[in-house]
């Protein structure tokens, strides 16, 4: 007697999930537009299609290779770690480091054969990262995480979920209008700065 499986599982269409520094508004760092909600991403999900069995489990892989750790060409940015099977953190520069960046994974408790389900990832940033220097505000990829959605006889389909993070950066305005002076003379002038999520390490003043 020979039994042939059924149809697998297909593997779900990779998504990509951005957030944003700018909208930051935690103990970790303050962006520069904190009333956003770009924080956090969820959307799109994952669309999971069972074959001819359930799919009944859903999990991050432990394959954390394909996340990226260095950020800015100087070392270890973050350090990933999968919590659980739907968990996986970004630690700044250790593995004890302060949380930046949560993947939670929600899906759920079957797929019926045949049938079509969505398993969600949210992207959740809690603290800024570190970027390439002068580079402005660039969405820079972190890599991607994999779901995997397993049926009964423990074949796996598998999802691809890249991660993106978009950089504040600092804004300067001068509210005045431009002015002459002699030498020796003294030039007044107001501004306001916006330090963004990164923070200011430095102001300089140029006149000319």
């Amino acid at each position: 007697i020979s039994i042939l499986d059924g149809t697998p599982a297909a593997d779900a269409a990779p998504i990509t999930l951005t957030v944003n520094e700018a909208a930051l508004s935690t103990a970790g760092a303050t962006g520069s537009n904190p009333g956003l909600t770009t924080e956090s991403d969820s959307l799109p999900a994952l669309s999971f299609t069972a074959g001819s069995d359930a799919l009944s489990s859903f999990a991050f892989s432990t394959d954390l290779s394909h996340l990226v750790s260095n950020l800015d060409g100087a070392g270890t940015d973050i350090v990933w770690v999968r919590d659980s099977a739907t968990q996986i953190t970004g630690h700044l520069g250790t593995a004890a480091g302060a949380v930046a960046i949560t993947l939670t994974l929600t899906a759920p408790a079957n797929i019926a054969p045949g049938a079509t389900g969505s398993v969600t990832v949210t992207a959740t940033l809690s603290d800024d990262l570190p970027h390439e220097l002068a580079n402005a505000a660039q969405t820079q990829s972190l890599g991607y995480a994999i779901v995997q959605a397993s049926d009964n006889d423990g074949d796996t389909a598998n999802g691809q979920v890249n991660v993106s993070v978009t950089d504040d950066v600092p804004t300067l305005t001068v509210s005045d209008t431009p002015t002459s002076v002699v030498e020796g003379g003294t030039a007044n002038g107001t501004w306001a700065l916006t330090p963004g999520a990164d923070g200011v390490s430095a102001v300089t003043v140029t006149f000319g």
